[in-house]
């Protein structure tokens, strides 16, 4: 199964707000996987 990661970010004046995320389905319903909410570093890892 392929699973797209997708990364969003919040603020660029700082402190930088970053996160990653996937779309993810539960129960049967459309929900969104939080995977890593941080600042830049999260990229290392996501």
């Amino acid at each position: 199964m392929l699973v797209k990661i997708w990364e969003m970010t919040w603020s660029f004046s700082g402190p930088d707000g970053r996160a990653t995320f996937e779309l993810a389905s539960i129960d049967g319903e459309p929900a969104i996987r939080w995977r890593r909410i941080g600042n830049h570093r999260i990229f290392r890892e996501p």
